[in-house]
């Protein structure tokens, strides 16, 4: 009874390895068939399933009580409450009250805009050995 068991099992096995050799076979034949067509976009999703990297699209996440949700409705809705109640967050309503009130709401953001001068690139292009001509 145990030799008939394992000879199965052997057979199995081999069945297994086979139609798994088989498969990658095929996928590779794919991959090339998209190659030579330019097929990029089927060729990277071949590439990257012979490569067994598996995108998890449905990661649980938390709410606000620390349960999981599993859920795409529920996580979605999570999703919606927490961005918006980053993007409507109590600087915003501090920059548009200071916008209201007429203060310089773009000294706050301390980028310069406008156009360097020329003095300034020519004393640049020396430093990287190259005149402003071969900038233009």
């Amino acid at each position: 009874m145990q030799k008939k068991y394992t000879e199965k099992n052997r057979e199995v096995k081999r069945s297994a390895r086979r139609d798994q050799r088989y498969y990658i076979d095929n996928l590779s034949y794919q991959a090339e068939e998209a190659a030579s067509k330019g097929n990029l976009k089927e060729l990277f999703a071949i590439t990257r399933t012979l490569s067994k990297r598996q995108i998890q699209r449905n990661r649980p996440i938390r709410n606000t009580d620390g349960a999981l949700l599993t859920n795409t409705e529920e996580q979605l809705k999570r999703w919606q409450e927490h961005f918006s109640k980053i993007l409507n967050s109590t600087t915003d309503k501090q920059t548009v009250e200071a916008e209201k009130k007429g203060e310089e709401y773009e000294a706050n953001l301390r980028v310069n805009i406008k156009a360097p001068p020329v003095a300034e690139i020519k004393k640049t292009s020396s430093v990287y050995d190259c005149t402003v001509e071969d900038v233009e």
